[in-house]
């Protein structure tokens, strides 16, 4: 899947709160309006991407070869790993920000959840 200016999204990442169908918040950095309140510049958001996509290789590595059966039967399992990898990625994001963009999007947050991606 991908955003509406082509940056592509495995939802697997967010999909470890199934019952929940709004985008976490380490996702946002794909969607070009967020960007551009929080003045991301290109070599930010390449390494945003980079981070995503190792994020997405550990969560294939990990889950992709399971079956349903496996999955329902190892759900605590996968929700941990899913909140270790999300708060991981968070962390490294974060790293990437300026303080005053991470202050930004902290406010963006709390003022709003965020709505899910147009898929």
């Amino acid at each position: 899947m991908s955003t509406p200016d082509g940056i592509s999204l495995n939802v697997t990442a967010t999909a470890f709160n199934a019952s929940n169908p709004i985008v976490e918040p380490i996702d946002l950095w794909a969607v070009k309006e967020v960007r551009e309140e929080l003045e991301l510049i290109d070599e930010q958001v390449a390494e945003m991407r980079n981070v995503y996509s190792e994020l997405q290789e550990k969560l294939d590595a990990k889950f992709s070869s399971m079956t349903e059966k496996e999955m329902g039967e190892r759900l605590n399992e996968i929700q941990e790993f899913g909140l270790e990898m999300r708060d991981n990625t968070k962390k490294k994001f974060e790293e990437l920000l300026l303080p005053m963009q991470v202050k930004r999007l902290e406010t963006c947050l709390s003022q709003e959840r965020p709505r899910a991606l147009p898929f």
